[in-house]
């Protein structure tokens, strides 16, 4: 059994990335060691549950007695590798689950932990990173530790007019100088309805299209759900 600080548990749909549109349960850790603006857990999440893996094991379990076709938990946060003994304590609780998890991506020694995931979505916001430089060599490090590993590594980042968002001409700096594969990227719109993402949706599209990456929507947002 291992403490976590949990910022709170709940079953959805995934609404973002590779695996967009899929049943899973939401575990979303507290705490962060970054500042980010734009952060979700900043802005949704106001009180942090002081709780055990074991706590967290049986309230998915009671989850899945009323979801029982679900075969997938997703870790995100704030930032989840800064908890790795508790995603190893409910992966080891939890087997024969489908594991993924969300990270800012800053934290890179968690090599035990890695080969558990079936994805490892690396999700920085540009304010994560001093320099273009930086940018380069983060891209370039966990394409590095992907193919050294099983190859789950996917970037998911958000596009648009925001100080913390990303421009299609930093993504292409990117995708240039570290080689990234841009089949591995996922681009996203900003905004925080449905009525902003079509506006942002449209220019998303057409840089997806030009950088060669993937488009994701944001279908939670899309559709007024959680």
């Amino acid at each position: 059994m291992t403490k976590v600080d949990l910022s709170e548990l709940f079953y959805s749909i995934q609404g973002e990335g590779p695996a967009s549109g899929r049943p899973v349960m939401f575990v979303r850790f507290h705490g962060c060691n970054r500042n980010c603006l734009g952060c979700d857990e900043k802005l949704i999440i106001k009180k942090v549950e002081e709780t055990t893996s074991d706590a967290i094991i049986s309230r998915v379990q009671n989850y899945l007695k009323t979801y029982p076709n679900t075969k997938r938990i997703v870790f995100t946060g704030g930032e989840p590798f800064l908890q790795p003994e508790a995603m190893k304590s409910i992966i080891e609780g939890l087997p024969g689950m489908q594991y993924d998890v969300e990270t800012n991506g800053t934290i890179q020694d968690c090599f035990d932990l890695y080969s558990k995931f079936n994805l490892i979505i690396v999700s920085p916001k540009k304010d994560c990173f001093q320099t273009a430089k930086d940018r380069f060599e983060f891209f370039k490090t966990w394409d590095t530790i992907s193919k050294n590993g099983r190859n789950n590594v996917y970037f998911k980042v958000v596009l648009g007019n925001l100080p913390w968002a990303w421009q299609e001409s930093e993504l292409k700096d990117v995708l240039l100088y570290s080689q990234y594969d841009p089949s591995r990227l996922w681009v996203m719109p900003a905004g925080e309805t449905a009525t902003k993402l079509v506006v942002s949706g449209k220019n998303t599209w057409k840089v997806a299209m030009r950088l060669g990456c993937n488009y994701s929507d944001r279908l939670h947002i899309r559709t007024g759900s959680k």
